[in-house]
């Protein structure tokens, strides 16, 4: 019988111990998110980012950039359509608007990825 007692408070120790290993190691995760999060917030937008409305659609097979109301791209890509999976090739037959110069850069290293 006294051995199954000096097990358990063996056992028990044992839980303590990875209770206290865990909790260290999630404290220690919680300090580098919040760290991350300040260190984020000082990251600014440059002044020359606009609201512009572009259109992308495929032109020449390949995507090309217009702006909104025009018939002449103001910037073809070398991104080539067939590179393109099936719905990003419908959406662009279609054309995509897209409104100012970050989600422009967002969904044209999309289709480029």
């Amino acid at each position: 019988m006294r051995g199954k007692v000096a097990f358990s408070k063996r056992n028990m120790t044992i839980v303590i111990c990875l209770f206290f290993i865990m909790t260290a190691f999630i404290a220690n995760g919680i300090l580098h998110l919040q760290k991350t999060s300040e260190v984020n917030k000082n990251i600014t937008v440059p002044e020359q980012v606009t609201d512009t409305k572009y259109f992308l659609k495929l032109y020449d097979g390949k995507i090309a950039v217009f702006r909104d109301g025009s018939n002449m791209p103001v910037q073809i890509t070398d991104i080539s359509e067939h590179s393109l999976c099936n719905f990003d090739h419908e959406q662009l037959t279609l054309g995509v608007t897209v409104i100012g110069d970050i989600e422009l850069a967002m969904r044209l290293e999309d289709y480029g990825s």
